[in-house]
């Protein structure tokens, strides 16, 4: 049993003893609500079984103010027998719903991605009559086991989605859960979607200090082992092959048996299903690597980390890992398992380092100094227009033709205690650090509303938004322009408002940084925000959430379909879109 339902019981307990009305108004869970606003409107409805039709009773029903949780929650309600909701005393204005219970996912109303309907409460809205669909969760569970089959506890499992997001289909990590002491792991509460699960661990008589293996240890002290380890360990049972390894570790498993995200089974689970996957983890020889850099490069009273890379190449989901040092300039990392690594060697204040991707198969050697990423430095400067208010940073992303991204932040604004009329340091930082010789798409992702007006570039040759790279320094001179323009309008289908559309401006010359998008709310208004100058397309879609509109061939027939939309510096007049 979960904490979140520890603290439900109390409060369930008393609702078993109350009599059932249309909506309980009673506080479930949670901290103390906020003092809430108050008007002459209320907003009611009924939580239903998406799948089924069938009320929801019991169901937690939280209502924050703004149509995309903009306010914190400020009153919580209970489902009546019949799925019943209502909040009274409401003024004008727009809200959030947000409902959870015991077997479902936890949503907002109408929710898709990172988007939902808000409800509209005021003159000419009906608000009374709110159907808010919620879906029972979907279950995967399983155990972990060791080589003889017995339950290996503080593994960690790894659950990966794969869905559409932003218009592209793309692979995520979800969450990961450690094992309990029999092996099982579970993860519950989740949407209906295609996951994968992985498993990452280490065999318990080769995790010493220090990365140094326990294995290691046993066979060079005569068989003794570290106060730490459980007694009861019969080195025998491990199997001779397995005795006779100098450093053994469990390589990444993803369900059932492959070794990578590609190879992966995926589970498309629908509301309410339950899958199992099973894993029996077997030892291999560790993988040894060398790094050689240059001593006099690193920041002092800093080490050289390795890090685990994601199935989507980020890092993340495993701590890092430090090496020993065993000479002045030559690390050793012991006891890896195959995989993708990313080594970061910090080399300067504010976080600077380098890094590099590694593909490790078996024992390898790395050397820092013949880095090509090593010799040459970036430097970048933007003039603005608009307003950045007080943000005093932008970033800079460089995309590759592979779709790899590479990240900079950039100064915007001197620091108040530095003099703005001296030499300025307009050195950045790429994490990870492009390679010398190469074709990036460049764009000004923040602050929000920002977009690039021209490059120059020394050092590199400038096609539109797009450099090449040919190996030396490179010195950016952007202008860009911060619009704070928004787009309002209502979308509507045979002359009725619709709630839940997918709202999509695309630009009709320019990047993906320029796209907008929203949901319409229950009157099917919609506001589009930070929208950039410029000739776009607007488009109301009813199924749009499964669409892969990033696609280059997709948005050419959506261009097409699309209300032509001209954005300048002033906002336009609310528009009337027809959902399709």
């Amino acid at each position: 049993m979960n904490e979140r339902m520890k603290r439900l019981l109390p409060a369930c307990a008393l609702a078993a003893l109350l009599p059932v009305v249309a909506a309980a108004q009673i506080y479930v869970g949670g901290p103390k609500p906020i003092p809430r606003p108050d008007g002459p409107y209320s907003i009611s409805g009924k939580i239903v079984n998406g799948m089924t039709g069938a009320p929801v009773p019991g169901a937690e029903v939280a209502i924050s103010t703004g149509a995309q949780g903009v306010g914190p929650v400020f009153e919580i309600a209970e489902s009546g027998g019949d799925g019943g909701f209502r909040f009274n005393h409401l003024p004008e204005g727009k809200y959030t719903l947000k409902a959870e219970r015991r077997g479902y996912a936890p949503q907002a109303l109408l929710q898709h991605e990172n988007y939902w309907s808000g409800v509209a409460v005021g003159p000419g809205n009906d608000a009374l009559h709110v159907r808010f669909p919620i879906y029972p969760s979907a279950v995967i569970t399983g155990q972990v086991m060791d080589e003889n089959g017995e339950g290996l506890r503080q593994a960690t499992v790894k659950l990966w989605k794969r869905s559409f997001d932003n218009g592209k289909l793309s692979v995520e990590m979800q969450e990961q859960a450690a094992t309990d002491d029999r092996g099982i792991y579970r993860f519950d509460h989740l949407p209906a979607g295609k996951y994968a699960v992985s498993v990452h661990a280490r065999p318990w008589y080769a995790a010493g200090a220090g990365g140094q293996s326990l294995r290691r240890t046993v066979f060079e002290s005569d068989m003794s082992l570290d106060e730490e380890q459980p007694e009861s360990m019969d080195l025998p049972q491990l199997g001779a092959e397995a005795a006779a390894l100098p450093d053994v570790v469990y390589p990444p498993v993803y369900y059932p048996r492959g070794n990578d995200l590609a190879a992966a089974s995926w589970f498309e689970l629908q509301p309410g299903e339950e899958e199992s996957a099973d894993f029996q983890l077997a030892p291999i020889p560790g993988i040894r690597l060398l790094v050689r850099y240059n001593s006099g490069s690193r920041e002092e009273g800093s080490a050289l980390e390795l890090s685990e890379m994601q199935g989507d190449g980020e890092e993340g989901g495993s701590p890092s890992v430090e090496g020993k040092e065993i000479s002045p300039g030559l690390v050793e990392f012991i006891g890896l398992t195959p995989g993708r690594f990313k080594i970061n060697l910090p080399v300067g204040e504010d976080g600077e380092r380098q890094s590099e991707d590694l593909d490790l198969g078996a024992d390898s050697e790395f050397d820092f100094r013949q880095s090509t990423s090593s010799n040459f430095k970036w430097s970048a400067e933007v003039q603005f227009s608009g307003d950045l208010g007080r943000n005093p940073w932008g970033a800079l992303e460089l995309r590759d033709e592979t779709g790899r991204t590479f990240d900079a932040s950039i100064r915007l604004l001197p620091l108040p205690t530095v003099a703005t009329d001296g030499p300025q340091d307009k050195s950045i930082q790429f994490h990870p650090i492009p390679p010398a010789k190469g074709v990036y798409d460049v764009e000004f992702r923040v602050p929000v509303g920002g977009t690039i007006e021209s490059i120059e570039a020394t050092g590199a040759t400038v096609s539109g938004h797009r450099i090449t790279t040919q190996g030396g320094d490179v010195h950016l001179k952007i202008k860009a322009s911060v619009s704070q323009i928004s787009l309002l309008g209502t979308a509507k289908k045979n002359g009725e408002p619709f709630a839940g559309a997918m709202m999509l401006l695309l630009p009709e010359n320019g990047g993906p940084q320029q796209v907008r998008r929203d949901q319409s709310d229950s009157d099917g208004t919609f506001a589009l925000a930070n929208v950039v100058p410029g000739r776009y397309k607007l488009l109301a879609l009813e199924h749009g959430w499964e669409m892969p509109w990033a696609d280059p061939e997709q948005q050419k027939a959506l261009l097409a379909k699309g209300m032509a939309i001209e954005i300048g510096k002033v906002a336009l007049a609310p528009v009337t879109v027809e959902v399709q």
